[in-house]
């Protein structure tokens, strides 16, 4: 183990991906601050890659990260343990079937599709951007190839895209904020910009 001394956040750290990303970083010798709203899964992710490596480098934080008031919890949490040096919001998927073909179940499933796959990034992003390691920090963004092409499916195609292309631009327009400007955050003192990473999610 290479003792890296960050202190690293995975939103979705629980399954898929993040589960990989945290074990990745864990393996290297960060901490990785796990966020996810089954507490179950959180645990169960927690205990299996803390045994796996043989130390206790993997911490859970329990939050539903589309909920404010969840996030800047969340964000106390992990503040606690120090300055951030690692952001990856990886929390997304395709999970809003339409009820029914009205416009009131389309207008529904829109918005849960954009609370998952992007508003929890902006949230998550916002809560921890005072906190983040100035300079050296880094923020990533866990995307699609359905962002530039849209996706297979009759529902990736439509707000799963479209969450993960509004993601693309966000997080572009963070990379391009001028010099001591914070994203949604005007009240806030001045700070150094944020180098912003994007990775590609397989298409769904």
């Amino acid at each position: 183990m290479v003792d890296s001394s960050r202190l690293a956040v995975v939103s979705g750290g629980a399954t898929g991906i993040g589960r990989a990303i945290a074990h990745r970083l864990a393996e290297q010798g960060d901490t990785a601050v796990i966020i996810g709203r089954r507490e179950n899964l959180l645990q169960q992710t927690t205990t299996t890659i803390n045994q796996t490596l043989g130390y206790a480098r993997v911490v859970p934080v329990n939050a539903d990260l589309t909920d404010p008031i969840q996030v800047r919890h969340a964000a106390d949490q992990i503040t606690a343990m120090g300055t951030v040096d690692v952001l990856v919001n990886n929390a997304g998927a395709i999970i809003t079937p339409l009820a029914d073909t009205g416009l009131d179940a389309l207008a529904a499933s829109w918005r849960q599709d954009l609370d998952i796959n992007l508003i929890t990034a902006v949230l998550l992003t916002n809560a921890l951007m005072d906190s983040l390691t100035r300079p050296g920090g880094r923020l990533i963004m866990i995307s699609s190839a359905a962002a530039q092409r849209g996706g297979s499916g009759a529902h990736s195609a439509g707000s799963y895209a479209a969450a993960k292309a509004a993601l693309h631009g966000w997080a572009l327009g963070l990379q391009r904020l001028p010099r001591g400007r914070l994203p949604d955050r005007p009240d806030h003192r001045p700070q150094r910009r944020r180098r912003t990473r994007q990775m590609s999610r397989p298409q769904s």
